[in-house]
């Protein structure tokens, strides 16, 4: 009896070693024949697999091997697929093509494929607990391929004219750097990467899908190529990027919807002027965004595009050839200290600058005619105490006959004379004036720098000095007329002449 009982505990400790430690060398004749040749799935660590396989095998590998920790395909080749569902309910898979999940949820930390698959299927290593891969032949990583690998640090991809599906490398939380060789990044590629940190990609980049980097938390700066003709809508939404610097892509056209939402570390944007659009809520709820450039070409801002801006306080808001504003467009933006609205501006949406409390004027001296508006515009603002810039008395009298411009403390212009003497430039967007005895100077597309002087030669010391905005008080000098030389941000340089009557 004593025998029995010491027999059975021997077998049993072996059982028990064979289920942890188990390896197997595997030599295929036929393709879908795996399942005969192993005879305890379940007991297998490691595998290695010569010969040819198919789907059918891979679906036998992912039921029956569940404690796979190891693979090794480099003597195998994968054939074509057709027959009954496997695989989630795949009835077919193309040659030399990992097939789709094929290997998805195993435990799998080490994977080597044959030499001659260069396309990994949809879903087909999603969920893996390898930490690093080495896949230097893979030139096609289907949809979802790696999703969801939690583990994965680091993979090594072919080195040229990589493409990507959509959510290639979603949710792989571990992954800290990529360098990838591809000209268009698709829907969610790096969605959800938290640790990703360093992105390296083909100079010839055209293009960055929806979502590709939205929740990459870790991801605080990236190259923006000069091939680069399109972001799509949330992109870097919830990024950890600090500055998005796009002036070198001179062939983007569009930036999407929530492109760069909620990313509350981003404190300066800069656009081309090739940009033609900028979709709803890009830069929504960036509290530290503190400098701005967009392109003067945007004819519409569209709704929520800077909502919750807290930072902004001097900037060239609204574009200058700006059209239309959007609804809550600039809403909670309450640091902002002057609005310039261009000429071409013929309304302004619902709520659009509600809460800057900060305000203290707004330069409407471009405006010829007044904008419709439509409810609340500026809710929260203490109308009465804000200045309306405006060019004359006839267009002062406009905007104190319409409803909500009237709220405002009208400015109407005391009868300052600007003579330009160098016009070798278009100056017309610079407006030099007086707002009592403060020369003010504007500018559209920014100011660079600018100089007032008296006739005595002597230089006035600037009481404010801004992107779009400069102030000189002259109540201390007794001349009535005064020398100003302006740049303007895009190089632009005009003299005017001042009288003060």
């Amino acid at each position: 009896m004593i025998k029995r009982i010491l027999s059975f505990a021997v077998s049993a400790m072996a059982a028990m070693a064979v289920n942890h430690v188990a390896a197997d060398t595997v030599e295929l004749t036929k393709a879908g024949t795996l399942k005969d040749a192993v005879a305890t799935p379940a007991s297998v660590t490691s595998l290695a697999v010569s010969g040819p396989m198919n789907a059918a095998d891979f679906d036998f590998i992912n039921r029956s091997m569940t404690n796979l920790v190891s693979i090794d395909l480099t003597g195998a080749n994968i054939e074509a697929y057709s027959g009954s569902p496997v695989l989630t309910g795949y009835s077919s898979s193309p040659a030399d093509v990992l097939p789709a999940y094929a290997l998805h949820g195993m435990k799998l930390t080490s994977v080597a494929l044959p030499a001659s698959v260069a396309t990994l299927g949809e879903g087909s290593l999603a969920g893996i607990a390898a930490t690093t891969l080495s896949l230097p032949a893979v030139t096609t990583v289907g949809d979802g391929a790696f999703a969801g690998a939690t583990k994965l640090a680091s993979v090594s991809l072919a080195s040229s004219d990589v493409t990507l599906g959509s959510l290639a490398f979603a949710g792989c939380s571990s992954l800290g750097s990529v360098t990838l060789a591809a000209d268009r990044l698709p829907e969610g590629a790096f969605k959800n990467c938290t640790s990703l940190k360093s992105v390296t990609l083909s100079p010839t980049l055209e293009s960055i899908g929806k979502d590709a980097f939205m929740g990459c938390s870790s991801l605080e700066t990236f190259d923006f190529g000069a091939s680069l003709a399109d972001i799509g809508d949330g992109a870097f939404e919830g990024s950890g990027l600090t500055a998005a610097d796009m002036s070198a892509s001179t062939a983007l056209t569009s930036v999407g919807a929530w492109a760069f939402a909620r990313c509350g570390a981003l404190a300066s944007v800069i656009m081309p002027e090739s940009v033609q659009t900028v979709g709803q809520g890009a830069f929504f709820d960036d509290a530290s965004l503190t400098s701005v450039v967009l392109p003067d070409g945007l004819s519409t801002v569209e709704d929520y595009m800077m909502t919750g801006n807290t930072s902004l306080n001097s900037v060239t808001l609204i574009p200058a050839r700006a059209e239309t504003i959007g609804r809550y467009a600039y809403k909670g933006m309450s640091s902002m200290e002057h609005v310039t609205i261009p000429a071409g501006v013929s309304y302004i949406g619902d709520n659009a600058m509600e809460g800057m409390t900060s305000l203290s004027d707004i330069d409407a001296n471009s405006l010829k005619t007044v904008p419709d508006l439509g409810q609340d515009v500026w809710k929260d603002v203490n109308q009465p105490e804000i200045s309306l810039l405006v060019a004359d008395a006839d267009t002062g009298n406009l905007f104190k006959d319409a409803d909500q411009w009237k709220e405002f403390k009208i400015d109407i212009p005391s009868g300052a004379q600007d003579i330009v003497i160098s016009d070798n430039y278009d100056m017309a967007d610079v407006k030099v004036r007086f707002e009592g005895r403060v020369l003010v100077i504007s500018a559209s597309a920014g100011i660079k720098d600018a100089v007032v002087g008296g006739l005595n030669g002597v230089l006035i010391p600037a009481t404010l000095m801004s992107a779009d905005r400069a102030s000189f008080d002259t109540s201390g000098f007794g001349e009535d007329f005064y020398t100003v030389s302006v740049t303007t941000s895009d190089g632009r340089k005009g003299q005017f002449k001042l009288l003060r009557k």
